[in-house]
């Protein structure tokens, strides 16, 4: 038997905030710690100057965490538990979605930073040569990394109320399967667009230095618009018209 709570609730979702901290929260935290102690290792030892690989690592676990969020409502026990909690579908879609996309993605960031600024405080401490002062740990641009975080938030967050069992699997060999279609489509597109009529063969090659040809910064831009901005709409519609029906099988 299934909650009918409407609306939206302040008190409610903060509850349901609280559930999702012990349930979904716990690893990730975890992995904050650990991934938080080799930043302030690396910054005082190996005198490691980003903490852009180590991010990565954490928002790969925090996607591989997020294919699980929704595991207990395809369990009946757990899953009657879960959709008669005093809130709403829509509270119980949305504290997931926000504590998983921004939450796990503000988290992360914030961990980079504090070890980064705690490395570099007890480094000024110890060598008086050493000036502290507020660096920013990362050298890649947090918006492209977000962009990217959102797509496979989205991917893999759907994944996890589509499948069953195996999500971070099946969602993940769904993806490569998405995307060596796509790779034939626009291999295709481009020879059709560049390749020149005496030749038969289709070569593109760019050196470091060299940009994108004006053709194909248009196709990159629309490519980019698609995956980062129409694929995270459709799929977060999808999941939800998905939650919604599983909570009224439930």
């Amino acid at each position: 038997m299934t909650n009918k709570t409407q609306g939206f609730s302040l008190k409610r979702i903060i509850l349901l905030g609280k559930i999702a901290l012990a349930d979904d929260w716990r690893p990730f935290f975890l992995t904050g710690v650990i991934i938080g102690c080799l930043i302030l290792f690396g910054g005082l030892f190996l005198n490691v100057p980003s903490a852009d690989f180590l991010l990565n690592i954490m928002l790969l676990i925090g996607v591989v965490l997020v294919s699980r969020v929704f595991a207990d409502v395809h369990e009946q026990e757990k899953g009657i538990y879960f959709f008669t909690l005093p809130a709403s579908v829509d509270e119980k879609y949305l504290v997931k979605f926000i504590a998983t996309l921004f939450g796990f993605f503000g988290f992360a960031l914030l961990i980079c930073f504090v070890a980064t600024a705690l490395s570099d405080l007890i480094s000024s401490l110890l060598s008086s040569a050493i000036e502290f002062q507020i660096r920013d740990p990362f050298t890649v641009k947090l918006q492209d990394k977000f962009a990217q975080y959102l797509f496979f938030h989205s991917v893999f967050f759907s994944g996890s109320l589509y499948f069953k069992k195996s999500s971070f699997l099946k969602s993940a060999f769904s993806l490569i399967a998405v995307l060596i279609l796509l790779a034939i489509g626009a291999a295709t597109v481009l020879k059709n667009s560049f390749a020149q009529t005496q030749t038969s063969q289709f070569h593109l090659r760019f050196d470091s230095s060299q940009s994108l040809p004006a053709d194909l910064q248009n196709y990159w831009f629309i490519a980019k618009i698609v995956g980062f901005v129409v694929v995270p709409i459709l799929l977060y519609v999808l999941s939800y018209m998905k939650f919604r029906k599983i909570e009224i099988k439930g």
